[in-house]
């Protein structure tokens, strides 16, 4: 009972859209994931390996120091909250650009002002229509654990370190998911938004859910439906 009305607190709190009585549903998630995944092409003002230091390797390399990458991904940055349109914003300023993200930006104490892009938090955040990041441990505040048998389109896992959001699959074993990635190596894996199908184990992620997955109880000026496929939360 304690858990569920922390839950529906901080939905009201944390969630400005639901206080003005629009709402959110599963599709919608998804459909926000999709927009971090491949965004319009940009050109960086900086060098990302040399902008930084002490210096740091992004993925993000000119042609002259040896990449030719694609130019059209949201890339990684640890604590990173950047939407496509701010991150590119921010990489094209000619006035005073920042480098695009890349591996291992957790080196630095609190890199979201002085490098671009989103981390895997800050994602899932993003894709549920959330407006602040301070920390990962938003995720927990704003949800549910449920049981692997209850888990949809997005919902989200959890281990310590990483979150990913899920689309379809089985858990565990293969899942279709949206992450933000701090990874490198090949066939590529560009630091950055990727959907791809990977091996999830219940040893180490767990599933919770910010759409309601209990029932029998309405809390005043608010609905709670089993099994909802929407969150919709009013004040008035």
């Amino acid at each position: 009972m304690r858990d569920k009305i922390i839950f529906i607190i901080a939905i009201f709190t944390f969630f400005p859209s639901y206080s003005q009585g629009r709402t959110i549903t599963r599709d919608d998630v998804i459909s926000t994931a999709a927009q971090y995944v491949v965004i319009s092409s940009w050109t960086p003002v900086v060098d990302s390996t040399t902008a930084v230091k002490p210096t740091w390797h992004s993925w993000y390399k000119t042609a002259e120091n040896g990449g030719n990458p694609p130019y059209n991904k949201l890339a990684y940055c640890w604590s990173g909250f950047d939407t496509p349109s701010e991150f590119k914003s921010r990489v094209e300023n000619n006035t005073s650009p920042v480098p695009a993200g890349g591996y291992n930006t957790s080196q630095y104490t609190y890199p979201r002002p002085w490098i671009a892009g989103i981390d895997c938090s800050g994602f899932v955040l993003r894709c549920w229509d959330v407006s602040t990041y301070t920390t990962h441990q938003q995720l927990i505040d704003y949800s549910l654990q449920i049981q692997p048998s209850q888990l949809k389109k997005g919902d989200f896992l959890r281990k310590t370190g990483h979150s990913v959001l899920f689309v379809s699959g089985s858990f565990p074993g293969k899942c279709n998911i949206y992450e933000s990635q701090a990874m490198k190596g090949y066939p590529p894996y560009y630091p950055g938004v990727v959907r791809h199908v990977r091996s999830l184990s219940d040893q180490y992620y767990t599933p919770y859910s910010i759409f309601p997955q209990f029932s029998n109880e309405s809390p005043a000026n608010g609905e709670v439906v089993e099994d909802s496929q929407t969150v919709n939360i009013s004040l008035t």
